[in-house]
């Protein structure tokens, strides 16, 4: 009997497999052609953050503190964090240039940006050579302190072989990035 139900439950599953639905009518006309797009960035992303004041700047603990400011960003994935490329900019002129992080600033002593980044988040951090912490970078330039991230896929990066990733002008026009 158990024999006799799962060939039935079987015998229906497979009608219903084999069988199937007829399109009534006659193909519609094709639609207009869609308009061409500049090669673009669908696989590169790009936020900008604000460090307004200088006490939106964290000091780090330890025996050589630091600023630094951490900035959500869900756009950096782990098949980014392990194979793409994550570009840090900064700008103390509201966006009007960008310099490539790391940076060095050059003084009577020696300030330094880094960045270091984990999935979904960028530290960018600002150490001061001369053994102390210094002052944050707002103080320094007299200026908001502007950030831009931006997020590359492995194979956006691979496409662009000759761009010079800590030159902002050239990642922006190979991507198409909008300031």
């Amino acid at each position: 009997m158990k024999t006799k139900t799962f060939l039935s439950v079987i015998a229906i599953i497979t009608s219903f497999a084999f069988s199937s639905c007829v399109k009534d009518g006659p193909v519609g006309p094709q639609g207009p052609a869609g308009t061409n797009g500049t090669n673009g960035n669908a696989n590169v992303t790009s936020l900008i953050y604000q460090v307004a004041t200088s006490v939106n700047w964290s000091i780090s603990s330890g025996s050589n503190p630091y600023y630094y400011a951490n900035f959500q960003d869900n756009d950096l994935t782990q098949a980014i964090h392990d194979n793409g490329s994550v570009q840090v900019f900064f700008s103390i002129d509201n966006g009007t240039t960008y310099e490539a992080v790391p940076y060095t600033y050059v003084a009577s002593t020696n300030y330094y940006m880094s960045f270091t980044t984990v999935v979904d988040y960028v530290q960018v951090a600002w150490n001061y050579g001369g053994g102390t912490l210094g002052s944050d970078p707002n103080t320094v330039f007299g200026a908001t302190c502007q950030f831009k991230v931006i997020c590359i896929a492995a194979g956006a990066r691979l496409a662009h072989p000759n761009v010079n990733y800590k030159n902002y002008q050239e990642v922006k026009k190979a991507f198409n990035l909008k300031d």
